[in-house]
């Protein structure tokens, strides 16, 4: 059943006001203010869609009303209802937002149809103020993206010097320390592990790199049909020494309860990372951290889960755009790297609740079937 439509009358006039409502009500949920001050009181109650209105109140001026129906609901119908001395008015009202005006004395068969085609007019303006929204939204990202775009160069450069001095020691510690004579064999393998894990991370940052310095080629991917185990043990390598320090009790699916899909390894070792660390870093020290491997009809599904303070509907929202963040420190990156792997892999990412209705999901979907994946 379609909601009513919520009408506000603010008529000075008792017997005007009462025929009017009488008249209104075949129109929808009709409510009634006499002065400016119960009208505002009004507004704030019941957030009218159309509201019929005489602009000289004993208490103030009537017009600013609208700015604040507007201001509850951007496409909200204004009809003015004006004595006959403001019979000039008229263009001065349409100008300052009124969608129509009548003079009094008016004929009520002149009165309702102009009424009902205000009321008529909601779903229409309704979804254009939304689709503008929308077009004002991706706008934004767009901006966003610009600015991504400049930080990611400067990254890439800043970090090419840093990168070359990680290989370098990782070899000077293969050709030569791992060859002294005076290291016992436990030593031997905790430098071969570390130099290991150095190498390891200069292939991510020069993974990253590259994908920077090649952001404005959209080339094709190859991808691997294959267990999405291995991407989340290389997730944990990552994090091993953050998830020990923080103490944050991090559970991940066994290898043979996850499933296989098509996807780039290491583009989903980033969305994996950058979950995970948002997730510890929200449920803090004692918390704990749930990852989820599933496998639907269409799609693949991977959940990662905290027992944080969680997200707001409109923070949701905000987190998938790029530099937002909660946090006093941080780059606001994590969720939109994530969304922009989702859409690589042609799948989607989603902020839910939990089951318990504490802390956050975040949920990616990867599709079963799909074509070449988009290189980043």
């Amino acid at each position: 059943m379609a909601e009513e439509t919520r009408l506000l009358l603010v008529e000075p006039e008792p017997e005007a006001r009462h025929v009017l409502m009488r008249l209104l009500g075949r129109f929808g949920t009709p409510s009634a203010a006499a002065t400016l001050a119960a009208a505002v009181e009004s507004l704030a109650a019941n957030c009218p869609e159309v509201l019929l209105l005489d602009p000289d109140l004993p208490d103030g001026d009537g017009m600013t009303l609208i700015r604040a129906a507007r201001a509850q609901l951007p496409w909200a119908q204004v009809f003015i209802l004006g004595s006959e001395s403001r019979e000039g008015d008229v263009g001065w009202f349409i100008d300052s937002g009124a969608n129509d005006v009548i003079i009094r004395p008016f004929d009520v068969a002149a009165f309702l149809p102009r009424v009902e085609r205000l009321c008529k007019a909601l779903c229409v303006r309704k979804e254009e103020f939304e689709r503008l929204a929308q077009l004002e939204s991706r706008l934004r990202h767009v901006d966003g993206l610009a600015m991504l775009g400049t930080l990611m160069a400067t990254l890439a450069h800043e970090v090419a010097g840093p990168l070359s001095v990680i290989r370098t020691n990782a070899d000077f510690l293969r050709a030569d320390l791992l060859s002294t004579a005076a290291l016992d064999e436990d030593k031997r393998k905790d430098l071969a592990l570390i130099a290991d894990e150095m190498d390891q991370a200069g292939q991510a940052i020069h993974t990253f790199i590259t994908r920077i310095r090649g952001a404005s080629r959209r080339n094709t991917a190859d991808a691997e049909e294959s267990s999405l185990a291995p991407a989340v043990d290389t997730a944990l390598l990552f994090l091993k020494q953050r998830i020990t320090l923080s103490r944050v009790t991090v559970s991940v699916p066994r290898a043979g309860d996850c499933p296989v899909v098509s996807h780039v390894p290491h583009r989903l070792v980033q969305a994996l990372v950058n979950a995970i660390s948002n997730a510890m870093e929200a449920t803090g020290p004692g918390g704990r951290v749930v990852v989820r491997c599933s496998e639907q009809p269409s799609h693949v599904l991977i959940e990662i889960e905290d027992d944080g303070p969680g997200l707001s509907q409109d923070a949701r929202t905000q987190a998938l755009e790029p530099f937002f963040t909660t946090k006093s420190s941080g780059t606001g990156l994590g969720m939109s790297v994530i969304q922009d792997v989702m859409q690589e892999h042609g799948g989607k990412l989603e902020l839910a609740d939990t089951p318990s209705g504490k802390g956050l999901c975040v949920r990616m979907l990867l599709p079963r079937r799909r074509g070449p994946i988009a290189a980043p």
